[in-house]
């Protein structure tokens, strides 16, 4: 039982500290920041590879949220469709609005 008081105690501890911490860091310091908080853990999580280098770049936090650098891109699409069951014919037009919200310049293929 002392054990489980003492497991509890810690995990509220970490979970403080893990609210407390300052939200404008780098990837960097948020990566040291949290491996250092004393959290009990039965099995620790080992961070992949893609994780890690996802944290480095910014596009993700060590809580898995998105970085700083992240991005999407984004389609609205707009479909105009008629059908005429007796005919058997489906006629339409579609819009795509297609917006690059990355870095990088997209050329068509």
């Amino acid at each position: 039982m002392p054990f489980l008081r003492r497991s509890l105690a810690a995990a509220l501890t970490s979970s403080l500290l893990a609210v407390m911490l300052p939200t404008h860091t780098t990837a960097q310091s948020q990566a040291q920041t949290v491996r250092t908080l004393d959290r009990p853990a039965a099995n620790p999580v080992k961070l992949s590879r893609g994780f890690r280098r996802a944290v480095e770049a910014g596009t993700r936090t060590m809580d898995g949220v998105p970085g700083p650098d992240y991005w999407q891109q984004t389609a609205a699409y707009t479909i105009n469709a008629t059908l005429d069951v007796d005919e058997k014919k489906l006629e339409g037009t579609t819009r795509i609005l297609y917006r690059n919200n990355s870095p990088d310049t997209l050329t068509a293929n």
